[in-house]
């Protein structure tokens, strides 16, 4: 095996022990004390892990941004290939068990592993928070949606039996003077920081698509429409992407990154 050069075990021993290492993989014991911080890795080729504990971890990707996820004696979750690094925000020592191959395709017995992989829909399914939504510049750059603020929220819900349902907002929406007889001006503003539709989704997976269907929605042009958005996961992170018309013709390309809900 060649080692990366952001090889976890090299960059950090005191964390990541090797127990078994043999040409498809390699076994890890992974501890982190509460407070430590381990050094930007990659784990190139995906890793599972088993958690020995209860574990608290704070994860920040290469762009900066983080997220938060807390897991339970005997949790077990797959990661795709990422590049990360972790720290112990919880009251105790992490522990786990990671298993890393070494390939993207590797034999098991007579079993492709690469085949055995959850479909798209698979790892689709569930709940997911919002951690961004954020359009495009004419630079390149990425900027929040004015509408919905620099921290907005949001929860994405993708179910087995083909429905979905999604909802954006502005944290900060303005008050009602009366709330039991809003003025239209009230009603305009809340609009405005607020999107939401719930239908059917299908997944083009070869495309690296997901088609939504709303069959109710905040904006009534969607209703009935196709709504595709390019879709890719990193790590434990869904991020949808695509270029839509809104309504007063604007014209805008943006990314929205969610994360897998836990607990």
């Amino acid at each position: 095996m060649v080692v990366s050069a952001q090889d976890p075990v090299k960059l950090a021993p005191q964390n990541y022990k090797v127990l078994f290492e043999n040409g498809q993989m390699r076994v890890i014991e992974y501890r982190l004390k509460p407070g430590e911080k381990e050094p930007m890795h990659s784990h190139p080729y995906g890793v599972f892990v088993y958690f020995l504990s209860d574990a608290k971890i704070r994860t920040t990707f290469p762009d900066g941004k983080t997220s938060e996820d807390s897991k339970r004696t005997g949790d077990m979750v797959w990661r795709d290939p990422v590049t990360h690094a972790g720290e112990n925000i919880g009251d105790a020592e992490a522990h786990a068990l990671l298993i890393e191959p070494k390939s993207s395709s590797q034999q098991s017995g007579r079993k492709d592993v690469s085949n055995s992989k959850p479909s798209a829909r698979d790892r689709l399914i569930g709940t997911w928070r919002l951690v961004s939504a954020e359009q495009l510049r004419p630079d390149g750059s990425f900027q929040p949606f004015p509408e919905f603020g620099a921290h907005p929220l949001g929860y994405l819900m993708y179910d087995s039996t083909g429905h979905m349902c999604v909802t954006l907002a502005n944290p900060n929406p303005p008050h009602w003077a009366d709330p039991a007889k809003p003025t239209d001006a009230e009603r305009v503003l809340t609009h405005r920081g607020m999107n939401a539709y719930c239908g059917t989704y299908e997944v083009r997976e070869k495309e690296g698509q997901v088609i939504h269907r709303p069959e109710l929605a905040e904006w009534p042009h969607y209703i009935g429409s196709d709504q595709a958005r390019d879709f890719r996961f990193e790590g434990d992170r869904l991020i949808l992407s695509a270029e839509e018309t809104r309504p007063g013709g604007e014209r805008r390309r943006y990314q929205i990154t969610w994360e897998r809900v836990t607990k």
